[in-house]
């Protein structure tokens, strides 16, 4: 993530926790300031998970947003609101290593992943502020636990809520990957990349270089090694890609040259990568296939 992103974020939940802090200190019982003061500890925790992939940072957050929409959940049980922030705690516990689940749990904090799943449920289909968070949760945490149609089923219906969020859509792609239905995730790439090419709103966010070459590389994992030929190609003739994707999409088309058994052009594009900047290990993978041609691990 750009530093710029992680910064930003950081500020906007200090500010948070800061606001709803000044209302605890006159009004103790506040609900809604628990509750939004509880959200931004969950918030740390998804961060810490999900980004970071640090367990005892996720931990530490979601113990304490557990602690305040606890509460919240037993004073007024349909506050499905809390439920989120409860469901993704209880998943972090039910998943900590084994050196710090003991200490979790003589501290009188236990998870499972079934009471997990059963709180982000309740918050996706009844919550009246947090829907699209758990939606968001469920989609990273079926395909943790490698339930590929739950995790298919919430990031299509975020797709449908937000259909100018190019990366909902690239989410239904790798879903469809994962779930051996390459057909399908290569119509989802393909209209990806022609919404890119026609500018779409919100699309042009990202530079057509740098789907072409992210989508490039989905095509040549799905083995589509033509249509990933085409994209790469696309990507290096284009003057407005930028020199990072524009080398890496050189050394990509290499590879696919080598594979469909076109070593000279393949030669070719390695020297190229050679004779621009070093990006990625680049030149070291680029000199590494000029000794010997690329193959895919078996």
């Amino acid at each position: 993530m750009p530093a710029e992103y992680r910064n930003a974020f950081f500020r906007y939940i200090g500010e948070s926790q800061a606001f709803c802090r000044a209302i605890l200190k006159d009004k103790p019982s506040d609900r809604d300031a628990r509750y939004f003061l509880g959200a931004a500890h969950g918030a740390l925790a998804a961060f810490a998970l999900t980004i970071d992939h640090d367990k005892l940072e996720a931990f530490r957050q979601g113990k304490q947003a557990y602690q305040y929409h606890l509460g919240i959940a037993v004073e007024q049980p349909d506050y499905y609101d809390a439920y989120v922030t409860l469901g993704l705690y209880e998943y972090i516990v039910a998943n900590l290593p084994w050196y710090m689940k003991w200490i979790a749990q003589i501290a009188g904090y236990k998870g499972t992943e079934e009471r997990s799943f059963k709180y982000l449920r309740m918050a996706a289909t009844k919550s009246q502020f947090v829907s699209v968070n758990a939606r968001s949760i469920l989609v990273v945490l079926c395909l943790r636990e490698q339930m590929y149609e739950e995790a298919l089923e919430n990031a299509q219906f975020l797709q449908r809520r937000y259909p100018r969020n190019f990366l909902l859509q690239l989410s239904v792609a790798q879903i469809f990957t994962e779930m051996n239905r390459p057909d399908q995730a290569a119509d989802v790439y393909t209209k990806i990349i022609e919404q890119a090419e026609a500018r779409t709103p919100n699309y042009q966010k990202m530079a057509p270089g740098v789907f072409r070459y992210r989508i490039g590389k989905a095509f040549m994992s799905m083995d589509r090694l033509e249509r990933a030929q085409r994209l790469f190609t696309a990507a290096i003739q284009d003057p407005t890609t930028a020199e990072r994707e524009r080398t890496l999409s050189l050394l990509c088309l290499a590879q696919v040259l080598d594979l469909r058994g076109n070593r000279q052009q393949a030669i070719a594009n390695y020297q190229q990568v050679l004779s621009g900047a070093n990006f990625e290990d680049s030149h070291s993978t680029a000199r590494g296939y000029l000794k010997k041609p690329y193959r895919r691990a078996r």
